[in-house]
């Protein structure tokens, strides 16, 4: 049986790749190592950390990515506020105080480029000079990338209140013979900043076919596909546009889900109606699945990298964590780059993957049924993702396998807003913040229930920022749950709006398609949890961390007030050396223990009253 230990120790994220002096290099975040960020170096199957001293962390638009780069002779890395050089492999030979991230390599002038925040405004740089910007004048950057000849800069751009799903633009200017651009250069390939979000189009991921074409990730077409402009004929033509999303939500930087192959062809990641494929797409369009064919394989493939005659890439499966695999681009075998974590792989079967709902109101989600079942209709724990523009996948998970083993049955749901099924269903999250997800649960409740695969009476819902939002709505505003967990919940929208960073800031405008307004009437106060704490009819256990800015103390002891007064249990679990969500491992193990617990006397509280 999964222990708590087990489940927390194997949060394992691997969040980049990237060759260096010949070799596969992977940053690696795991919460046994206090959710550190190390560079480890990969070779003969084994992974080695490199500059224990360094956290490989960038902290740009707060959720950080491309945080390592390199050329011929030094590596660069974003430590958080500070970006390090490190010359030959030696010691951290400089450091600049600044918010970098995004790095990339521009072979062609031998240097670093990276993304800079200052003062909140964002520039593209040079690392070595980064007080000295290439570009600037929009409110975020993304994706700076060097045509092969050095003659082209190419970029991604956008302004709020467009978020990187929204609507942004591509653009290209000419750089003199130092790399640096040339005066009155800028060419707009693709503009959609004052486009509605209908028509709009999102662009992620440009990277150079040669010196005249430049491909990107755009979903001009309803998905996110694959397209390139021709510098010699000023248009824009498709390379691979199946109905599938190439990519997911660009929360962080630095992402590579398209690879551009030597003959020609490409290897991508392809998302159909939330399951994730591995597809090589030859020279004359044939296309092979090379991964993904079944529910049980490996899926949520990242960070492709071409490395001679192979492909790195980062996948999960339902029964193996997170690893890093190549492809063979001779053959289409795939191994595994380092040993697979036996200690959490599980010989279980998939989940199932269901639909719920009709027409508009139709979702999705992966339905794990217990392992050990002592009822016959067991209860249920539904998991709300984060985002809440992000979606769940199949990939292993040791909580939601501990749940199992314990006799819970959980529902890991993609609500309406969910990537992985085209920009129409993304979006069609906004204006419905807070409503939909409500709608999205009590329709899978319903059919879980008709089906007998849980007991409806005991739904609980446990979820992390915005799933924590989405379990207290669910708590005060529907009568589905019996309980929930609720860390770092977000229940104040104004007060969201207020502490939230930069690079969010007029997200939740998006989301609830309605600028701030004071009135009650109003979906900032009627969508905020807060004001209607007294609904709440069921237990909750708060999780929160003390040094939580974004979702401040202050709001879970207000429902936890609310509660004592109207003579509900709750439980209250408070770590002094947290910030938004918990990360470090006692802590994760102290906190699911006790969700556990709380469950568990719930359930029999209730049976006892049967």
């Amino acid at each position: 049986m999964i222990s708590a230990t087990q489940a927390c120790s194997s949060l394992r994220e691997i969040k980049q790749l990237l060759i260096h002096n010949d070799t596969l290099h992977a940053v690696i975040n795991s919460a046994c190592n206090d959710n550190r960020y190390q560079l480890h170096i990969i070779a003969q199957q084994h992974g080695q950390a490199l500059y224990a001293q360094l956290d490989c962390h960038s902290l740009l638009n707060s959720y950080g990515g491309g945080s390592v780069a390199s050329t011929s002779s030094t590596l660069w890395v974003s430590d958080k506020h500070e970006l390090v050089s490190i010359e030959n492999d030696h010691e951290c030979s400089r450091r600049s105080s600044i918010t970098a991230g995004d790095l990339c390599t521009d072979e062609f002038f031998d240097r670093c480029l990276g993304v800079v925040e200052v003062d909140e405004q964002q520039h593209i740089i040079d690392c070595q000079a980064p007080d000295k910007y290439l570009i600037s004048g929009a409110d975020f950057y993304s994706s700076p990338c060097v045509s092969p000849d050095g003659r082209h800069l190419a970029f991604v751009c956008r302004n709020t209140p467009n978020m990187p799903w929204d609507n942004s633009e591509l653009w290209i200017c000419q750089l003199d013979q130092s790399g640096h651009p040339l005066p009155h250069s800028l060419l707009l390939v693709s503009q959609s900043q004052s486009i509605s979000l209908k028509d709009g189009e999102s662009i992620n991921q440009p990277q150079w076919r040669n010196n005249s074409q430049l491909a990107f990730i755009s979903d001009r077409s309803g998905y996110w596909g694959y397209y390139y402009y021709d510098l010699s004929t000023s248009t824009i033509m498709a390379l691979y546009t199946p109905a599938a999303e190439l990519c997911g939500a660009a929360w962080e930087s630095g992402n590579h889900n398209v690879v551009l192959l030597n003959d020609g062809g490409i290897l991508c990641s392809a998302v159909i109606r939330g399951r994730w494929q591995l597809h090589r797409v030859s020279s004359t369009g044939k296309v092979t699945i090379v991964a993904g064919h079944n529910h049980d394989s490996l899926c949520h493939f990242s960070q492709l990298t071409l490395h001679k005659n192979a492909v790195y890439f980062v996948a999960q499966s339902s029964t193996l964590a997170s690893n890093i695999y190549y492809l063979n681009l001779a053959d289409n075998s795939i191994e595994a780059a380092l040993p697979p974590d036996n200690s959490g792989r599980l010989n279980t079967p998939p989940p199932s993957y269901l639909q719920f709902g009709l027409g508009e109101s139709v979702s999705y989600g992966y339905f794990y049924p217990p392992t050990t079942a002592s009822v016959a209709v067991p209860p249920l724990i539904v998991r709300a993702h984060g985002g809440p523009t992000s979606a769940t996948t199949a990939s292993l998970d040791l909580i939601t396998r501990y749940f199992n083993e314990r006799g819970f049955a959980v529902l890991d749901i993609n609500y309406r807003g969910s990537t992985g099924y085209g920009r129409s269903y993304r979006h069609s999250l906004y204006g419905h913040w807070g409503v939909s997800e409500v709608e999205d649960t009590a329709n899978a409740i319903e059919l879980l229930a008709s089906k007998k695969l849980i007991d409806p009476r005991l739904v609980f819902a446990r979820g992390n920022s915005a799933g924590g939002y989405m379990t207290l709505c669910l708590a005060t505003f529907s009568s589905l749950l019996a309980g929930g967990m609720v860390s770092a919940g977000i229940s104040d929208l104004k007060l969201l709006e207020k502490n939230t960073h930069r690079f969010e800031r007029f997200y939740i405008q998006q989301l609830l398609a309605a600028p701030y307004s004071p009135s009650h009437s109003s979906p900032w106060y009627q969508r905020s949890p807060i004001h209607f704490a007294d609904s709440v009819q069921q237990p909750l256990l708060f999780v929160q961390g003390k040094q939580d800015n974004i979702c401040p103390t202050e709001q879970a002891e207000h429902f936890i007030t609310v509660l004592q007064k109207n003579d509900l249990a709750y439980d209250y679990l408070l770590f002094a050396d947290e910030h938004h969500g918990i990360k470090k491992e006692r802590n994760m193990h102290k906190a699911l223990l006790r969700e556990l617990a709380f469950y568990r006397a719930i359930i029999k509280k209730h049976r006892a009253n049967i």
